[in-house]
């Protein structure tokens, strides 16, 4: 009995601090593994990008609205919907608030390392993000527009009537927008888009496609909603 509590006294010694930092690399793995299975699977992603700042309310009723027409992809018996909010102004938006603070007797400071960021952001989402629904102010819109970014409606299946561009729709003029009084709060010429699955979105695997395909439905539901 001594001689094995020699041993773990001596053992201990020499090696305290390689069991301690061992036993803190083993309870982080464990942790990360148990966060990586418990954590709940997304069905819907949604970009919105625009000059509106979402509360945690709003995207809250935002992510609720678009419950009830997502997916259960992984058949969990939940529809889990992530909103990504991206706040972008335009060099006239901001010049515009710039005046109307002016006229108001207060200070208007842009963050510009936050707007870099954003863009940044964005141009992310477009090339290989997770959100397929878009809603996007026009300026935002136009950035990726040229280069086909987003699918037409006729590639979609759905009546391009309404559609100044056959791409996009003007979200507030849509029944769905209209059934839920938080997209009041988006700006009135946001449009809504699908993106186009790119080559980098393509390369995520077969579970990306079916979500593709999934989001794709999600989108001509919303579309033709009460019309």
């Amino acid at each position: 009995m001594n001689s094995f509590k020699e041993k773990l006294e001596n053992f201990w010694y020499y090696y305290k601090w390689h069991t301690i930092i061992g036993a803190f690399f083993v309870f982080f793995a464990i942790v990360a593994i148990w966060q990586l299975v418990s954590k709940e699977s997304v069905d819907t992603y949604v970009l919105y990008a625009g000059p509106r700042s979402l509360t945690a309310d709003e995207i809250e009723e935002v992510e609720g609205a678009f419950r009830q027409f997502s997916p259960d992809l992984d058949g969990d018996g939940k529809k889990n919907v992530v909103l990504t909010d991206i706040v972008m102004l335009t060099s006239e938006q901001i010049e515009e608030n710039k005046r109307i603070a002016a006229e108001s007797g207060v200070d208007y400071y842009v963050d510009l390392e936050y707007m870099a960021q954003m863009k940044s952001n964005f141009a992310t989402q477009i090339a290989a993000g997770d959100a397929y629904v878009c809603l996007l102010s026009p300026e935002l819109y136009a950035i990726d527009f040229p280069a086909g970014a987003y699918m037409t409606l006729g590639e979609l299946g759905i009546d391009n009537a309404g559609s100044v561009d056959g791409v996009s729709l003007e979200f507030s003029e849509l029944p769905f927008s209209k059934a839920f009084s938080v997209f009041e709060r988006i700006p009135d010429d946001t449009v809504i888009a699908f993106r186009r699955m790119g080559a980098l979105s393509s390369a995520k695997g077969k579970s990306e496609h079916e979500r593709f395909e999934s989001q794709k439905a999600l989108f001509k539901e919303i579309v033709e909603f009460g019309r």
